[in-house]
């Protein structure tokens, strides 16, 4: 009887010593955050997976308390969200700032909208545009997000035909717009404007994270996603070669969509 109770014990005490060689073994995987996925919906017993991170999709109103189901589940939270388009009718349509940027939707030479979705085109970037993403981007690291990911700030190549783009290539060349296929330099210059265009609006955010967070007495990194390589096959224009000099603290560098031929 007193062998069984000590043999008992002995594996109570290995049983425990385990559970905590797991629990630490959880924390430092955590805190290493070693695997992540991303997700615009709130958790779920369904997207309850074995990972340290969860990356909450989009900058909307939403957002904090979408942000809030999942660290209740003990996961650590970034927040992801599209540069060149995205679910941003508030700002398209002027509830943002009382303006409508319609014409700030790209557009190719035919006049048709290139677009993500319904209402979802992708976006020709004014300066406005960029403080709309700075208002999502605060409003997320004001609901804890401890990492900001910035995914697929993209030109098209076919685009560059929309009102705001001939704005800004009047206000960075100081002459009058010239449609891209009339000539290969019209094209070349198009493409350094849509360079300046996408690396202006991460700066304006990239600039802000860091000067919020020294305010708040946080270190909130900054990523950037997408592969010039697959751009380059695609036919996009993109800044990546030059975020690191405009606040990015990571590039991730990913492959194209299965669907897709690269």
């Amino acid at each position: 009887m007193r062998y069984a109770f000590t043999t008992m014990m002995c594996l109570m005490m290995l049983s425990s010593a385990c559970h905590a060689q797991d629990k630490q073994a959880e924390v430092e995987r955590t805190k290493d955050e070693r695997l992540s996925f991303q997700s615009f919906d709130p958790w779920s017993p369904r997207t309850h997976l074995d990972a340290d991170v969860a990356m909450v999709y989009g900058i909307d109103a939403s957002l904090p308390q979408r942000i809030e189901t999942w660290r209740r589940r003990g996961y650590r939270i970034h927040v992801m969200t599209g540069v060149a388009w995205g679910e941003y009718q508030d700002y398209l349509f002027g509830r943002f700032d009382g303006k409508n940027h319609e014409d700030e939707s790209q557009m190719d030479r035919h006049g048709n909208v290139i677009g993500h979705g319904v209402n979802v085109p992708y976006m020709s970037p004014g300066e406005s545009y960029g403080k709309y993403l700075t208002a999502g981007v605060k409003r997320a690291i004001d609901a804890g997000a401890e990492a900001i990911h910035l995914e697929e700030p993209e030109f098209w190549v076919r685009g560059g035909y929309e009102p705001n783009f001939k704005r800004e290539w009047k206000a960075y060349y100081g002459d009058e717009w010239q449609p891209l296929h009339s000539s290969p330099d019209a094209q070349y210059r198009a493409s350094k404007l849509k360079y300046f265009l996408y690396r202006r609006a991460l700066s304006q955010v990239f600039s802000f994270v860091k000067a919020y967070g020294k305010q708040i007495r946080r270190n909130i990194p900054c990523c950037c996603r997408h592969s010039l390589i697959n751009y380059a096959s695609w036919g996009i224009v993109g800044p990546q070669s030059s975020l690191l000099d405009v606040g990015c603290g990571d590039y991730i560098a990913r492959s194209g969509r299965a669907r897709h031929a690269s």
